[in-house]
């Protein structure tokens, strides 16, 4: 089915260096082995998660999904903390990592060297690390090593149907479209390590129906998404170095060099009732005269003190309103002909002193309503996470249970067996009392028996073999739609299970 030669090919005409057992451990014992690789990911945009910085590559700007990637790694990098990420996926890839690529080395001959605990941190920049699960040299003499030839990123899949989606990885495009987070994973390593090849692996110990346990391809990443990957890592780091420095939540509050104003400093707004008088008919002069008051200022709104004096001014602002309409009232009382000249006189008047009062209110508006959407963001990813994790769990409970009905069918069928056998040996002990005419026929009609329970109960074999190959399929093309369509792997597994277990309303799988 799958032909495992076509993958042993050399790197495009380099000399690969073969396996040499002995020289790799002593080039690898003689590497400093890194013990904070889980830190590191954490506090750097590392290849395993720097998908997050990859969407929507058709803005200039950092995407938001993007924006909270970074803000976690700064507060990481300001608390000192880091998250070690376990699952069982993750625990059944640790256990078999080696395994792959030691089965890699025995299919191809290549000295991969730098592996398990002996990974090395390759560097882009001041915040990108990649860490390879292997490294391949161009040349290799006693001790040293030189220029890197390609990388090594080995998978051992959980679930042996992702193992079987993984055999349509030959080239880098069938890769980014199965699994597009392995995809700007391994252009990652191929920056950091200033390579332009990748073996992926994929790797299954315990294969079954012909399924090679073993596929790799080459991967080469495009310049053109090498190139897009450079951009977003300088507009990250870009946003990290702004949440670092000093005014980093108010560059899109507080223009640079603004001075400070505090309460104390406030111009005096407010409004005399002679004004009212000469200027009743003229509300936007009036209006005009408050908003040179107000004057032009501009607020810090990284402190209590700068977000306390743009409340103030806005609310002293608006306290001219109520002495002006006290005394437009008042004249309106005194001379009924004006009484529609004073109801225009209080609508204008009132939506332009507001007006400006939002306009001095305006950067605390646009800081509220940026904290609020941060909130909102977190709640959300919050949300999303816990989303993926009962997934999971239904999953594997969907699992578990399958396995279990297996089981309990095959115990239902030898108990059907035992029971015919001693059926048969009963009838045998029968027999010898019969005539042998009786006998014969009585022989004749056990053997049509059988050969009809036999008939029976290959069929049934055949259709429940059948039915469960038809609902697999069905399953799996499900899920490729789903993920052709964008969605995320762990989401379209999820949406799978669901609809299996007819959790989704009206949405149904049809069989």
């Amino acid at each position: 089915m799958f032909d495992l030669e076509n993958n042993t090919d050399d790197l495009n005409g380099i000399v690969m260096p073969r396996f040499d057992l002995a020289q790799s451990k002593k080039i690898e014992t003689e590497d400093v082995k890194d013990n904070s690789i889980a830190a590191q990911i954490s506090t750097v945009f590392s290849a395993s998660g720097i998908s997050a910085l990859m969407s929507h590559p058709e803005m200039d700007s950092l995407p938001t999904a993007s924006q909270q990637y970074v803000q976690r790694k700064f507060e990481a990098r300001k608390n000192c903390t880091f998250n070690h990420f376990s699952t069982k996926a993750t625990e059944h890839g640790n256990k078999f990592e080696l395994k792959a690529i030691e089965t890699f080395i025995e299919k191809t001959g290549f000295a991969v060297l730098h592996t398990g605990e002996n990974q090395r941190t390759l560097k882009y920049g001041d915040s990108t690390v990649a860490h390879p699960d292997g490294l391949i040299y161009r040349e290799l003499d006693n001790i040293n090593f030189h220029e890197i030839s390609a990388t090594v990123e080995a998978k051992c899949p959980y679930n042996r149907e992702i193992h079987k989606s993984y055999l349509g990885i030959t080239d880098a495009q069938s890769l980014k479209a199965i699994a597009p987070n392995y995809y700007w994973q391994i252009a990652c390593q191929q920056l950091c390590a200033d390579c332009d090849l990748t073996y992926f692996i994929s790797f299954d110990p315990n294969p079954n129906d012909g399924i090679p346990r073993l596929h790799y391809a080459k991967i080469v990443i495009p310049n053109d998404d090498i190139a897009f990957m450079k951009k977003r890592i300088a507009l990250a780091e870009d946003y990290l170095h702004l949440l670092e420095s000093e005014e980093a939540n108010t560059v899109a509050f507080k223009p640079s060099n603004a001075p400070i104003i505090e309460i104390a400093q406030l111009p005096k707004v407010q409004i005399e009732l002679s004004d009212v008088a000469i200027y009743h008919n003229e509300p936007a002069t009036l209006i005009q005269k408050i908003a040179q008051q107000a004057g032009s200022l501009v607020f810090d709104m990284t402190t209590a003190k700068g977000r306390d004096a743009c409340r103030s001014h806005a609310a002293q602002i608006v306290k001219c309103i109520k002495p002006a309409l006290d005394a437009s009232r008042q004249l309106a009382g005194d001379a009924k002909r004006i009484i529609e000249k004073d109801l225009t006189f209080r609508k204008e008047f009132e939506k332009g002193v507001r007006e400006i009062a939002d306009h001095h209110r305006q950067p605390l508006t646009e800081w509220e309503a940026e904290q609020e959407r941060i909130e909102r963001e977190k709640r959300e990813e919050i949300e999303r996470l816990a989303a993926i994790e009962q997934a999971e769990i239904d999953y594997q409970a969907a699992h578990e249970l399958a396995l279990a009905e297996n089981e309990l069918f095959d115990l239902r069928r030898e108990k059907q067996a035992r029971e015919q056998a001693e059926r048969l040996a009963e009838d045998e002990r029968q027999r010898v009392f019969n005539e042998s005419l009786a006998v014969e026929r009585a022989v004749k009609a056990e053997q049509e028996r059988i050969e009809q329970e036999h008939a029976q109960q290959a069929q049934l074999e055949r259709e429940r073999t059948e039915n469960e190959a038809h609902r697999k399929t069905v399953h799996n093309e499900i899920f490729r739609a789903l993920c052709e369509n964008g969605i995320e792997r762990d989401v379209a597994k999820a949406v799978v299970v669901l609809a299996i277990e007819q959790k989704l309303a009206r949405l149904m799988i049809s069989y």
